[in-house]
């Protein structure tokens, strides 16, 4: 999961591309204007306008001044990173929330531009989705780790718990070591595993002297040696 400083370098680096895209769509659909008719005003071509508006062109100066012309607006206007209204609480709930600013949506293969298309496509249908489901999250008190969880339960529901890329890279693993389907590797042999091939230092330990400990299945302790603690109660499967 990226950290603060992470995240802020690539929504600094990316933020103007995609905030001055909304912009320019919210304008469009203010004046009531297709991409045709905008295309037909600023002598732009359709396509060019809609790869600004998703964020992924930043048009010159000159370009700006014809999109700022054919729209009417002041060019300091389209140009300012500061977003009122609907788009000032879109900004606010993604770059300023500590839960859609720390999600790991990598983990779902989604990038930041794929969260960032689906704001300059539909800004206003997006904001409801992600007030709606913060609303929700409070209302049943969860917390952001609770929220994650959440999420990541439902994305395996989505897919039945299967996702085949990873099968097929711990079928080949399996096969590097040489390992059955049936019977399974035992745990000394995974544990002897982590330590030769990862250099990982992993032993069973009894947690029940630690009573905040007693529902976690394992403890992962980054360093030199990095150690992995299993809890005791686990079975061997």
């Amino acid at each position: 999961m990226p950290n603060k400083r992470e995240l802020t370098s690539v929504t600094g680096k990316l933020n103007i591309r995609y905030i001055f895209g909304m912009k320019l769509r919210n304008f469009r659909q203010e004046k009531g204007y297709g991409l045709k008719e905008l295309a037909a005003l600023t002598e732009l071509s359709a396509s060019y306008i809609n790869e600004i508006e998703k964020g992924k062109k930043y048009p010159k100066a000159e370009k700006i001044m014809m999109l700022a012309d054919g729209l009417d607006v002041d060019y300091d206007d389209l140009v300012s990173i500061s977003m009122t209204g609907r788009l000032g609480q879109i900004s606010e709930l993604f770059f300023s929330s500590s839960v859609l600013g720390s999600f790991p949506f990598q983990l779902f293969g989604i990038t930041f531009e794929n969260v960032m298309e689906l704001f300059t496509a539909s800004p206003k249908k997006a904001a409801a989705l992600i007030s709606t489901l913060m609303e929700i999250s409070r209302a049943y008190d969860m917390n952001v780790e609770q929220f994650f969880l959440a999420s990541l339960r439902a994305f395996q529901e989505m897919h039945n718990n299967y996702f085949e890329e990873y099968e097929e890279l711990a079928e080949k693993f399996a096969s590097k070591q040489k390992w059955k389907m049936f019977p399974p590797p035992t745990r000394e042999e995974l544990i002897g595993t982590l330590s030769k091939v990862h250099g990982v230092e992993a032993r069973v330990a009894d947690f029940s002297k630690y009573p905040e400990l007693s529902g976690q299945r394992f403890i992962f302790l980054p360093g030199k040696p990095t150690q992995l603690l299993l809890n005791s109660q686990l079975t061997h499967s």
